[in-house]
């Protein structure tokens, strides 16, 4: 008879092998029925080596799924008693009860649960397995495939591999993979070799084959993106995009609409002048004909662009006069609503009234701006009476159709 077993009543946790995952929680808790607990100890202690008999029990061989999440989820969860005694998992005669005990013999019990079961552990937690440390060093090579950049893949697998000092590890970056037959190419590329497959393939088509060519090959492949983009599904009840590059698009996207304000900024009320040529529009027009919030809102927009103001007294710059016409826009507007606007800020701002405000000055300014407009071409928006939305979106419309 084997040592003192643990004690009566036992908590367990159980790991499964294959489909019969399905049929517990993820780390399923409970308590075997005493009598078959101690069956089960009995019977696995008295197999296995003197030296071994500590409070670990493997069982190892594998077998149906049918009979795991019918009998023995509920058995090994405590939520059922023991087996009827006409109960034939290996289709053994009956259980009998002994001399020596009162216990129920679960011998047929026992045979009946050892091909499903994986691993009990008795009060005492899991851990990770010790890797054996050899003298040989195998290089390894991971394969970062991705359909976009890979800039994810890459980042994750770094962080991972951050853990491991010294690894002899080589990064192998294929990217834009958006074909199954470009899959199948860098599994083959694969295999072989001491070698692993990293993937962020966002297309459920992609990512099937790659797990079918990887069986086929004998390649480890690991998916990072796709349970990812399921469990969202499953939560949002929106089916993904499947569309590749689009968080790298939206990123530049990003990082374009803040340099575009930025250059606004450095371009604002003729500014820097000398780097005009990098302007993908610039607005013009005299004083108060909303220059400044367009090119902001155009900015924000991811554009490029810049304002210059036209002032009768002096000439527009040279950098001005030498950018493709298409590319200026002149800003006009009526003369009394100018003149309103003037007034508005020249109280504001304690400027005085005249000439700034004149409305015959203002008449005068708004000529000028237009023979200019006529001269070298540019095209002319009204703003009178439009926002500064509606008229960046005019000019937006007309920078698209050019």
């Amino acid at each position: 008879m084997p040592s003192s077993l643990p004690r009566r009543n036992c908590k367990v946790r159980l790991s499964l092998t294959s489909f019969a995952t399905l049929a517990f929680p993820t780390y399923p808790l409970g308590r075997l029925p005493h009598q078959l607990f101690r069956g089960l100890v009995e019977r696995s202690l008295a197999l296995r080596p003197a030296s071994s008999r500590d409070h670990q029990v493997v069982l190892s061989i594998e077998g149906s799924d049918k009979f795991v999440a019918s009998f023995a989820a509920s058995i090994a969860t405590g939520q059922a008693t023991l087996p009827r005694r006409d109960f034939h998992p290996l289709k053994h005669t009956h259980s009998r009860r002994t001399n020596k005990s009162n216990l129920l013999d679960v011998e047929p019990v026992i045979i009946g649960l050892i091909p499903f079961f994986t691993l009990f552990t008795l009060e005492k937690p899991m851990s990770t397995p010790k890797i054996p440390q050899t003298d040989s060093i195998v290089e390894l090579t991971v394969y970062v495939v991705s359909d976009a950049t890979g800039d994810t893949a890459q980042r994750m697998v770094g962080a991972a591999l951050a853990q491991f000092q010294d690894a002899p590890v080589r990064l192998a970056r294929r990217t834009h993979v958006r074909t199954p037959r470009q899959v199948r190419a860098v599994v083959r590329e694969a295999r072989g070799g001491q070698a692993i497959i990293i993937h962020t393939l966002v297309a459920d088509e992609l990512r099937r084959a790659m797990q079918a060519e990887a069986r086929l090959q004998n390649v480890d492949a690991l998916d990072l993106m796709g349970p990812i983009l399921e469990r969202l599904a499953t939560h949002l009840k929106i089916a993904p995009q499947e569309k590749p590059g689009l968080y790298q698009a939206m990123t530049e996207a990003k990082t374009r609409e803040i340099e575009a304000v930025s250059f606004a900024f450095r371009h604002d009320d003729g500014q820097n002048v000398q780097n005009l040529d990098r302007a993908e529009v610039v607005l013009v027009g005299v004083s108060r004909t909303k220059k400044t919030p367009t090119v902001l809102y155009l900015a924000y927009r991811g554009w490029f662009a810049a304002n210059v103001p036209l002032v009768p007294e002096v000439p527009p710059p040279d950098a001005l006069l030498k950018l493709p016409a298409e590319r200026v826009f002149c800003l006009a507007i009526a003369p009394e609503t100018l003149q309103q606007l003037r007034r508005a800020r020249a109280e504001e701002e304690s400027i005085p009234l005249q000439p700034y405000a004149s409305l015959e000055q203002i008449r005068a300014e708004l000529a000028y701006a237009d023979n200019l407009c006529r001269q070298h071409r540019w095209q002319r928006i009204d703003v009178t009476c439009k926002s500064v939305e509606e008229a960046a979106r005019e000019i937006i419309e007309l920078l698209q159709a050019g």
